[in-house]
């Protein structure tokens, strides 16, 4: 029989602001970037990601922006993170170092070929809107973020989707893993588009500032999977999920790994505001601290709105989502 155990609802310590944007699509065009950048895809993959509102997420995760201009950008960033990882689950490990290693040269500012796949040309023109309020120490910032969740996450996933290690991971390495694979180390640093001032490089390596970003990732990692419980239940390559690495480890029913889950998640936000109260003496940065700290705990509560109260359909459907493809055409 099937656990049918409702999925709590979640809360958490943080504040949460509604963004002027929330139901304002004027800053992006997600049809036509979809149709422009994505065409390689089929039509009827394309029509179901158009109902995912993904360029929509960047205004609930920068509820405090009110530029359009830095929201539009941020906006690809959203939908570009998304669909790569979709696009390229399946791929070899070849193709995996090929995508990161290409993508991290176009944040730093290589032009896009004009024979590469169009997303690509979405991450270029995203380069080029970005610059105009961003130094170059961001976009190295970006690349890194980028290539840290590609290396440590997305590649270290590959070897279990594609069948090569059988199972569920033990929980200590789905942690490690899922920290990075969640993406929000290179979306977390749109934290700084919307503060203005990113932190200097001393601050930002911080130990304070380290494990903020790692909480942050792992926090939001089992937000995630809450909300894609569903669909990664329906899909037996989908094994990085909190609740059957609960299972596994623990021994224990559905409900009670989501239980679990719960509590790690509860956990981890605590340790955040502990954190954030305790912040030491960071001179003349300590108020732009404070203002990392605050901008991040909204992207998490953001988030949360865009799965809850946003018209995405991309966690609330049965078939919203387009299968994979083993390759680019």
């Amino acid at each position: 029989m099937v656990d049918e155990y409702p999925m709590p609802t979640l809360t958490f310590p943080f504040p949460t602001v509604i963004s002027p944007f929330e139901t304002d699509e004027s800053y992006h065009d997600e049809a036509l970037w979809y149709d422009e950048y994505y065409g390689f895809l089929p039509e009827e993959d394309r029509n179901k990601l158009k109902k995912h509102a993904l360029p929509q997420g960047a205004a609930f995760m920068s509820p405090t922006e009110n530029d359009a201009t830095r929201l539009r950008p941020m906006g690809r960033w959203f939908m570009f993170l998304t669909l790569i990882d979709d696009r390229c689950e399946f791929h070899s490990m070849s193709d995996l170092v090929s995508v990161r290693d290409r993508v991290c040269d176009i944040i730093l500012g290589e032009v896009p070929r004009r024979d590469e796949i169009g997303f690509l040309h979405m991450l270029g023109r995203m380069r080029v809107e970005f610059q105009e309020f961003m130094p170059y120490l961001w976009f190295e910032r970006l690349a890194n973020s980028f290539y840290e969740y590609w290396t440590y996450g997305v590649m270290e996933e590959s070897p279990y989707k594609l069948g090569h290690k059988r199972g569920v991971p033990p929980l200590a390495p789905y942690l490690l893993v899922h920290e990075y694979s969640i993406a929000m180390r290179p979306y977390g640093d749109l934290v700084d588009v919307t503060t203005r001032a990113p932190l200097s490089v001393g601050t930002f390596r911080h130990s304070v500032i380290s494990r903020l970003r790692s909480l942050i990732c792992r926090l939001m990692s089992i937000q995630n999977d809450l909300y894609s419980l569903g669909k990664e239940e329906a899909r037996p390559s989908e094994v990085f999920n909190i609740v059957p690495v609960l299972r596994n480890e623990l021994d224990c029913s559905r409900s009670e790994a989501i239980d679990e889950a719960m509590r790690m998640l509860d956990g981890f936000a605590d340790e955040i505001v502990a954190l954030r109260n305790n912040v030491p003496d960071f001179g003349d940065e300590q108020q732009a601290v404070q203002d990392y700290f605050h901008h991040m705990e909204l992207m998490v509560t953001g988030l949360d709105r865009w799965y809850t109260s946003s018209k995405s359909i991309r966690y609330k459907v049965p078939g919203a989502f387009p299968e994979p493809m083993p390759s680019d055409p």
